[in-house]
């Protein structure tokens, strides 16, 4: 303890002795110092990097164009219509073209069958006549009405029973009498009339018509 004490009393003397015999020198320590950097105006706002994109103008309608209207094909013109050769007059002057011939009508005669018996009886015509014969048979059996042509040939007008029918138009050139007859019952009979300038009754007042 006591070299301790010791050793510290003598290091205060050796600084005191040192304090007095000059001034140390002392080279002051440089600090470095770091510059401050000056301060940088406010940088410009950063520029989007995003390029708007332009809105298109708008572009005006499309105008419909119009269909071309078809243009009918030309017609050919129709060729001229001959022109008939004029027919040459015989000599001596113009004749007078032919009359014409006109059809005969033709007259329908009604004649009824019933109870074995003709009505009318008696039929008259006249001379070259057209006529027709419309039988109507009002009998359960058949009929016919039947006569020979003078000059040949024959007429009949067959009808069964309860029906009608009406025959061919006939003319008779000849005048006279005339028999007409059922040919499937003997006693059945009328006669027919042909004169130049008669009536027939029967024609005038018959109801039937064919």
């Amino acid at each position: 303890m006591k070299r301790l004490v010791g050793a510290l009393v003598l290091v205060v003397v050796l600084a005191v002795a040192c304090s007095g015999s000059g001034e140390t020198t002392a080279t002051p320590a440089t600090t470095q110092q770091t510059p401050t950097p000056a301060a940088q105006p406010n940088a410009a706002p950063a520029q989007s990097s995003a390029t708007p994109t332009p809105t298109p103008a708008a572009q005006p309608a499309a105008m419909p164009v119009p269909a071309p209207t078809a243009q009918p094909a030309p017609q050919a013109a129709p060729a001229p219509a001959p022109t008939p050769a004029p027919i040459a007059a015989p000599q001596g002057g113009a004749t007078s073209p032919a009359p014409q011939q006109s059809v005969p009508a033709v007259k329908t005669i009604a004649v009824e069958m019933a109870n074995l018996s003709f009505k009318p009886g008696v039929i008259s015509i006249k001379l070259s006549e057209a006529v027709r014969f419309a039988a109507t048979n009002k009998d359960s059996v058949t009929h016919s009405f039947s006569f020979s042509v003078p000059g040949g040939g024959g007429y009949d007008v067959i009808v069964n029973g309860g029906q009608s029918k009406n025959g061919d138009p006939i003319t008779i050139s000849n005048t006279g009498k005339i028999e007409f007859f059922c040919q499937f019952h003997a006693g059945m009979t009328g006669s027919l009339d042909v004169a130049a300038s008669t009536t027939s009754p029967a024609a005038s007042t018959s109801g039937y018509d064919y």
